[in-house]
């Protein structure tokens, strides 16, 4: 190789690792799919990929492994606190949840509740936002407790509001 055709090599490696600097310099999971797409590609036997694969998980990355259970709780307290702050606020208020009316509906929602007045607040109004066909709205409430159908609802003749019926079933 001539001095010139190194210095072209090199330039060109350079401009590789930047590319890959920038790639793992992303979110986690475009850095593990970048690293596990490269390693693929590597003319190594599978089981030294696999070596190299947890090497670079473990060492490059150094991304800390929290198990999927933990994040799982952690996102699930997240949830039921603005749950919690939502039903608050709400009874705090004179707001009502409006239904809007459906002479046709396409869907049927059924939403199968038990205690979890907040979480069953939070179904609701992810109903009401992200619904965007005609639809109705079944609510059961399964024997519960707390506050999770409104007064009007809990009567269990179904003249809810809109089109919401709803069902309470004692145990």
């Amino acid at each position: 190789m001539t001095g010139r055709a190194v210095r072209q090599w090199l330039s060109k490696q350079m401009a590789r690792l930047r590319r890959l600097g920038r790639a793992l310099s992303g979110h986690e999971e475009d850095r593990i799919r970048v690293v596990h797409g490269i390693v693929l590609r590597l003319p190594i036997p599978y089981a030294t990929k696999q070596r190299v694969l947890r090497w670079c998980m473990d060492g490059i990355l150094e991304s800390p492994r929290t198990d999927l259970r933990t994040q799982m709780r952690v996102a699930q307290a997240d949830w039921n606190a603005r749950g919690e702050r939502r039903l608050n606020g709400l009874f705090s208020t004179d707001e009502v949840l409006e239904v809007p009316p459906s002479q046709s509906p396409v869907v049927t929602f059924i939403l199968v509740t038990k205690e979890k007045a907040h979480l069953t607040l939070l179904s609701l109004e992810s109903v009401l936002l992200f619904a965007d066909v005609p639809y109705e709205l079944i609510v059961v409430d399964n024997g519960s407790t707390d506050s999770t159908l409104a007064p009007s609802c809990a009567s269990g003749t179904g003249t809810c509001p809109g089109n919401v019926m709803a069902a309470v079933l004692r145990t």
